[in-house]
């Protein structure tokens, strides 16, 4: 009977200290994932008078709203026909579109 307690004290302070370590664990991660945001570096950041002159090379009119159109892309789209659109596209090419 008594080797019995003493295995069930054991168990049980196993699984207590078990709990401690993660939340101990747990706890660190929390603090050092928000403690070490890296600071911006001034000489990246663009000045606001070039803001509206800012683009990517290769890719014109690459700044647009999200509800509408880009022009090049419309431009693209407009001139495939039917055959073009189902070669460059052939996993969206008549499928049902759910957005």
């Amino acid at each position: 009977m008594r080797d019995i307690l003493y295995l069930n004290i054991r168990f049980t302070d196993r699984i207590q200290f078990l709990i401690k370590l993660v939340f101990t664990s747990f706890l660190a991660f929390m603090i050092i994932g928000c403690s070490s945001t890296p600071e911006r570096q001034q000489q990246h950041i663009l000045p606001v008078e070039l803001l509206n002159q800012a683009s990517i090379p290769g890719i014109p009119d690459a700044r647009f709203w999200g509800d509408e159109w880009p022009k090049f892309s419309v431009e693209k789209f407009n001139s495939w026909s039917d055959a073009e659109l189902k070669k460059n596209m052939p996993s969206s090419y008549g499928m049902p579109h759910n957005y």
